[in-house]
């Protein structure tokens, strides 16, 4: 299942579950028109802007090289990596051309992120994913806040994490864990 797919399947349990439309926008406060276009097709979850996905999973966490950690449901610490990755492309010779081809983006949306005329909380999901096509995303933070609603791939995540956290195995042993929970 797709990152998207599980983003429109938590909100879809929310509403089987019994919320209207207007209870979970409520709730998520965001607005009644673009949760429903969300939950309708009419509104891709690529589109969402990372203000929004952080309103509606304020527990989510970007990891823009991959892994289970970074940026815990804060659009001010994925904005501080990712123009500090420009910037450090940038300081190390790159030019902005160059940058924006490395992340399949446009010189003008370098140069506009770089100067401040455009914040990174406005960019899409998908366009963050397809800047960093390592990146990784999980809905839910910490294993105490999963719940009825976390997907197995909320878990298998988390579980991941622990793993490759963990000192007690030696990392031959890790790679068969890993192994075991990617099937």
């Amino acid at each position: 299942m797709s990152i998207y797919q599980e983003i429109l399947a938590l909100l879809k349990n929310e509403y089987m579950n019994g919320a209207t439309y207007q209870e979970i926008a409520s709730r998520k406060k965001i607005s009644y028109s673009y949760l429903r276009g969300l939950m309708t097709g009419t509104n891709p979850p690529e589109k969402l802007s990372l203000d929004v996905l952080f309103k509606l999973f304020p527990q989510a966490t970007i990891n823009l090289h991959g892994g289970a950690s970074g940026s815990n449901g804060n659009v001010a610490d994925i904005d501080d990596q990712i123009l500090d990755i420009f910037r450090a492309e940038y300081d190390r010779g790159f030019t902005q051309q160059e940058i924006a081809a490395k992340h399949h983006t446009t010189q003008g949306q370098i140069q506009s992120l770089l100067s401040g005329k455009r914040q990174v909380a406005g960019l899409t999901l998908g366009t963050i994913m397809k800047m960093f096509p390592g990146a990784t995303l999980v809905l839910s933070g910490d294993p105490d806040d999963f719940d009825a609603n976390s997907t197995v791939s909320d878990w298998r995540h988390i579980a991941l994490q622990k793993i490759l956290e963990t000192e007690e195995l030696n990392d031959a042993e890790k790679i068969k864990v890993v192994k075991v929970l990617k099937k």
